[in-house]
């Protein structure tokens, strides 16, 4: 879910509650490679591997869009609706993250 034409990413609820440096660390990267696609106004929880992760020690944060097309996960959900300008924007940042200090 971070390849859609339109995404903004928010940090998620249980992201900042579980790892907050590391949240703010990927946003703070995204925003300076891609403010267009990254947004900085946190947004509601989804209990997905982040929270498990993190509540079993391996604090863990998720990068998913919220905006979601009547077609998105569905047979007509296809590599045709993904827009490389939104997976560039997420594959820098997280490459910058990973090895930022």
């Amino acid at each position: 879910m971070v390849c859609y034409s339109g995404m903004v990413l928010r940090p998620e609820a249980h992201s900042l509650r579980f790892a907050p440096q590391e949240t703010r660390k990927f946003w703070e990267i995204g925003g300076k490679i891609a403010p267009t696609k990254f947004s900085s106004t946190a947004t509601g929880g989804i209990f997905d591997d982040q929270v498990a992760l993190s509540q079993a020690g391996a604090p863990s944060i998720l990068v998913i869009g919220f905006q979601y097309d009547p077609w998105f996960n569905t047979t007509q959900d296809t590599i045709d609706r993904c827009a490389p300008s939104s997976l560039e924007a997420v594959g820098r940042t997280l490459l910058s993250y990973l090895y930022a200090p």
